[in-house]
């Protein structure tokens, strides 16, 4: 006998006496048309959060970067200072006349004035300079400074349970 198309076994034109539609929508679900929809869907879900986490990342560092530039920069003030007044550490205190030279200036008045351009100018550069943060290496006319800044920065973390959040993160 030859195998020719199959005929519906029920007065309603289904297998079984099911009907059509019903086998038409299970072929549909068997199918695997629509499949990789979830995979992409989920593949951008996870592009997006790796995206803000990475956000995150480099505001963070961002905002660290403007601290070490700020004491950077205050470090040059502070170096520029002593640049300009190493020439007057050796300048005679007293002059032939017996006057005391106003050129003259000690070595803690040197560094006095090198620790003051470095505070002053971290505001400028928004930064926090304490004069205990300024330090030089020991000695007499040292020629060397090195500046410490501390603070914070507000960074906004996605994904809490109102939206976005911001957070405290600390720079040192």
């Amino acid at each position: 006998m030859a195998a020719g198309p199959r005929q519906p076994s029920s007065a309603h034109g289904g297998r079984a006496g099911r009907p059509v539609e019903w086998c038409a929508s299970v072929t549909r679900l068997r199918s695997e048309s629509g499949q990789a929809l979830l995979l992409v869907v989920g593949l951008a879900a996870v592009l997006m959060l790796g995206t803000l986490v990475l956000a995150g990342f480099g505001q963070a560092l961002g905002g660290k970067a403007r601290h070490q530039r700020g004491a950077d920069l205050a470090a040059v003030s502070a170096a520029r200072s002593m640049q300009a007044d190493y020439p007057r550490l050796f300048e005679a205190a007293i002059l032939e006349n017996g006057v005391p030279n106003p050129r003259h200036l000690s070595g803690d008045h040197f560094l006095a004035r090198a620790r003051a351009a470095a505070v002053r100018a971290g505001p400028r550069n928004r930064v926090r300079v304490r004069a205990r943060d300024v330090s030089f290496p020991p000695g007499f006319a040292p020629t060397r400074v090195s500046v410490r800044v501390r603070g914070d920065v507000q960074v906004r973390v996605a994904g809490s349970r109102r939206g976005e959040a911001l957070r405290r993160v600390v720079v040192r």
